[in-house]
């Protein structure tokens, strides 16, 4: 729990807030520095993206998007990283609904510029660099105090010289209103057009002033999600997967209602030349022969016997991994208070609190292929026996069983993920003479704790599994007891979904273990700036200067220490058989917490210098009402990797009023972060198909750092133009292309893909595959981090707005907004020493045009806003350079448009202040996801890209925003 959970209070708001019948959208076209009105004078402002403050007449060529906190509430109420997520600058992002990886970043929201990781996308607020959430090196913005922020400025070509590693393809700047004095505050609850995820938020901030010379603002946030973890109720997921019919190497083909061949719930036989081969179990452990679909791969089939046998698929267990979204609690809290000490002086306190936390579904033991494989004997107590018999005619002594638990006994496994992250920051800025100055000291600490709950534990798995008849007393027991009476276990029927009791149940999945690490940041920076020449006529030349000290720590430990002490021991040692070798010696959870539950942890410091620079050069003359130069510089010295240099030019050219011109050159560099150098996790995986044999299988994988990666080092290009038409008064247009080339990339490259280019003649990833000598099969795949020759972003970011006042009705006051949002991605690829460059620009997770169009129309206190979202077609491939086997006989995925309405009123309650009543409609249409046709062993057939995707379909979003 977070706080009190207010599932009452929630659903009494809901009710109430549906009784409103007038419903208000509110109307925001943001000011972005690169498309605003040309005309404006600028006093003194400070724009993201530079440490200078400008002045009239001066530009920065840096591209920079600007949302307003109305947009943001146009595009998604509730979650911050929702609204963020409608931007095509975006692509990727971690979310509650992307939650399902260990290793990544769960329970928490990062921001992913250009889709090329949210580790390498700058995030500030209010112009300070924010701590870690985790090991991971990014962080959680649904920490923020969302309801005290104002805007976001988006700077989408490299930043590091202005603010250091991480903003290699740009910064997010989250803007506070540190001044705000009042109170005010939202409640507001939602439920899908189906009737689940039910959610509930609400915000209260208030702001004040101490005496004369101080001032304070807090903030309180909540909100809580309902899972949703079937798809029972969205018929369009209609287990679409892939069907290998020409063989595993070979193209697969698309088709719904695909289930394995592998195994069922209830387990499966398969034994060429037996025949036993064929045989599956029902519920109560009845066998039945497996009946071939109507189209019949080597591991998949369309239809016939499906994972439940007679009964079919049961949605709950093909919902692959967390389901369509996670049980989810967030809360946050805010404390800023400044205070003038002098009329030059001001000095700052903030402290910023967050906690968010997610549940969701794993599966149950996986005893499929040939790491997993169960074995049944002869003798087991709970063997059929007509299937005894074919046994004794045919002299086997044993078969293998294949089985994959479900919800009805061994399954489903969960996943709990607790975080909770604390930033303090003490600060001050002032003048002496004409240099300004300003600093601050920040302390991070953030604490994270995965549990995995009801795991089955491999030491008592298949001990209970061997299940005999003592020949003492006649009754079922463990093998293992008769050797060790006193060990405790309780023998399982495996055959048949549902018919293993309670009793081993509980003793199979006793004990869940968690896995928790604390993250330290120590950050203090000092800047200056000031006018440091008047100039030759074109206006002064401005100078920003300063330096930096940054210190990372984390550590991880495992518990509770009576699991993490224990290994699984051989069979042979206990008594019992059956044991897969794979995991002798592991730790006891299957898959929960993966390999390696040893302490681990680790640490850097980084110092940096840094300057940086803006030159008007012209004014007033032909064709050139301005122009303006920048630069920046920075050096930084990392405790782990040396030193790295990062530096900036750039050219503003105004022509008119009308049109405007902007160059920018950088070379930005990113160092890794701690889980990129420290962090060491396990699990399962599936080859598909192994290179050298054709085959799929699944094979274990460990997930881990490396020590000894170098930083990256990225060269940006960007070019662009600017129109703000005097003849079209209210229009604004800007078109920005980016060339961002990333040398020594550091990056997870995947299994697959190890595997795939060590076979090409990457020789280097071979020593990462490790083969059984005797078998030649995989038997591990290492799956370090690892510094990848080139990788490239290349594309253009276009945004136009356009607002002017209408007259439609003529008795109120009437106006008009659009503003449309898009990215064209040309190039997104890896170049890997020895294969050729693998380009992923219109595939799975990145389409190649994004767009995002909002309009809104006002009418007095009424607004109405639409906005629509559109995701270009593309193919249905992870890779620009498959292989046989990963091509389809259609590989397309259709695009999608979406729709989102928001209405809402405003209304003058006189003395009790303010308020707004909204409602909200996302996915307006119910437009369902296309179809991305899947397979994986682990998980059958999932729905792929939920963080392009909308799978929860119509939600409302009801509430009332109210002001004092």
């Amino acid at each position: 729990m977070l706080i009190i959970k207010y599932g009452s209070l929630r659903r009494l708001s809901i009710a109430c807030l549906t009784a409103f019948g007038t419903m208000y959208g509110i109307q925001g076209l943001a000011q972005d520095s690169a498309t605003g009105d040309a005309n404006e004078a600028l006093e003194e402002v400070t724009v993201t993206g530079s440490r200078l403050r400008t002045r009239d007449g001066m530009e920065t060529p840096t591209p920079v998007t600007a949302i307003e906190a109305t947009e943001l509430n146009i595009l998604a109420p509730g979650n911050l990283i929702d609204a963020v997520q409608q931007m095509p600058q975006f692509l990727n992002n971690d979310t509650p609904t992307t939650a399902g990886s260990v290793v990544g970043a769960l329970g928490a929201s990062g921001v992913n510029l250009r889709g090329i990781g949210s580790n390498r996308t700058l995030v500030l607020l209010d112009g300070r660099r924010v701590p870690s959430f985790s090991r991971l090196g990014t962080p959680d913005i649904s920490t923020f105090p969302e309801a005290m922020i104002r805007g976001i400025e988006v700077v989408t070509g490299g930043a590091s010289a202005a603010y250091g590693s991480d903003a290699v393809s740009g910064t997010v700047n989250f803007l506070l209103d540190t001044d705000y004095t009042g109170l005010k505050g939202h409640v507001q609850g939602g439920i899908t057009s189906r009737g689940d995820n039910e959610n509930f938020e609400f915000s209260l901030s208030g702001g004040h002033a101490l005496g004369e010379r101080s001032h304070f603002i807090a903030s309180i946030d909540y909100f809580e999600a309902d899972k949703v973890e079937s798809y029972e109720d969205r018929d369009w997921f209609q287990n679409w997967g892939t069907v290998d019919i020409n063989g595993a190497a070979n193209p697969k083909i698309v088709a719904a209602d695909v289930h394995s061949r592998r195994y069922t719930a209830g387990g499966l036989i398969r034994l060429n030349g037996s025949a036993l081969n064929g045989i599956h179990f029902l519920e109560g452990g009845v066998p039945a022969t497996f009946q071939d679909g109507s189209i019949v791969g080597t591991t998949t089939q369309v239809g016939g016997t499906g994972f439940w046998g007679e009964y079919g698929s049961r949605q709950e267990d093909g919902s692959g991994l967390g389901g369509i979204y996670p049980d989810s609690e967030r809360g946050s809290a805010f404390l800023y208070v400044d205070y003038d000490f002098t009329p030059d002086w001001t000095g700052f306190a903030q402290f910023m609190y967050g906690k968010n936390e997610i549940e969701f579904h794993d599966n149950g033991a996986h005893q499929e292929a040939p790491s997993y494989t169960a074995t049944i004997y002869n003798n087991n107590a709970f063997l059929p026996p007509s299937i005894l018999q074919i046994m004794t005619n045919e002299g086997r002594t044993s078969f293998p069983l294949s089985r994959f638990s479900s919800s009805a006994d061994l399954g489903l496994a969960r996943r709990n993920q607790d975080n909770e992250s604390q930033a303090y920051t003490l600060g001050f800025e002032g003048n002496i003479n004409d240099l300004h100055v300003n600093g601050y000291y920040q302390y991070g600490r953030s604490e994270n704790i995965y549990t995995a709950i009801d795991y089955p534990r491999t030491d008592r798995l298949y001990r209970a599994m061997d299940a005999v008849v003592n020949p003492a007393t006649g009754a079922i027991v463990c093998r293992s007891t008769l050797t060790l009476p006193n060990d405790g276990c309780v023998p399982a029927n495996f055959f048949g979904p549902g018919t293993m009791s309670q009793e081993a149940v509980d003793y199979i999945t006793e004990g869940d273990m968690y896995r928790a690490s604390l993250v330290h940041q120590h950050f203090a920076e000092l800047t200056v700036d000031t006018d440091i020449h008047e100039g030759w006529g074109a206006g002064p030349i401005s100078l920003a200067a300063g330096a930096s000290y940054r210190e990372d720590s984390f550590s991880q430990w495992a518990g509770p220490a009576d699991l993490v002490e224990l290994d699984t021991p051989t069979a042979a040692s206990q008594g019992y058989r059956g044991l897969p070798a794979s995991f002798v010696g592991d730790q006891i959870l299957q898959f929960g917490l993966g390999m390696g539950d040893d302490p681990i942890g680790g640490g850097f410091n980084v110092w940096e210098m840094f300057g940086e620079t803006l030159i008007p050069v012209v004014r007033d003359r032909p064709f050139i009402q301005a122009i303006d130069v920048s630069g920046a510089l920075r050096y930084a010295e990392y405790s782990v990797s040396g030193g790295v240099l990062a530096w900036k030019g750039g050219l503003d050219w105004r022509v008119n009023d009308d049109v405007r011109f902007r160059f920018t050159r950088s070379r930005d560099t990113r160092a890794a972060t701690l889980r990129e150098r420290f962090d060491q996790q396990g699990g399962g995986a599936t080859i598909n198909p192994d290179p050298v044999t054709g085959t799929i299988y699944s094979i274990s994988q460990i997930s881990g750092g490396n020590p000894a990666v170098d930083p990256e080092e990225g060269n940006t290009w960007t070019v662009g133009l600017v129109l703000t038409p005097t003849m079209l008064e209210g229009f604004a247009l800007s078109a920005d292309w980016f060339d961002v080339q990333i040398t020594d990339y550091i990056a997870q490259i995947g299994i697959q893909r190890i595997v795939d280019d060590c076979f090409a003649g990457a020789v280097e990833l071979c020593q990462r595959v490790i083969r059984d000598s005797g078998t030649n099969l995989i038997t591990r795949v290492e799956n370090v981090f690892l510094n990848v020759a080139e990788a490239r972003v290349m594309g253009v970011d276009i945004e136009a707005s356009y607002h002017t006042p209408i007259n439609l009705f003529g008795n109120a006051e009437e106006d008009l907004s659009i503003r449309v949002f898009a990215n064209y991605l040309q190039e997104n690829s890896f170049t890997n020493v020895g294969v050729p460059k693998r380009d992923d620009a219109g595939t799975l997770n990145l389409p190649e045009w994004t767009i995002t169009a909002m309009g809104s129309y006002r009418y007095g206190p009424f607004l109405a806003s639409l906005t629509g979202r559109y995701l270009d077609g593309r193919l249905n491939l992870t890779t620009g350079n498959p292989t046989p086997a990963q091509t389809l006989n259609d590989m397309t995925v259709d695009s999608v448009f979406y729709t989102n309405l928001r209405m809402s009123y405003d209304f003058d309650a006189g003395k009790f202040g303010s308020h707004t009543l909204f409602l909200n409609v996302a996915n307006l249409f119910d437009v369902d996801p296309p179809v991305v046709a899947s397979w994986n062993d682990f998980f059958g057939a999932q729905s792929n890209t939920p963080g392009l995707h909308d799978e929860l379909g119509r939600r409302f979003v009801v509430g009332v925003e109210f002001e004092f």
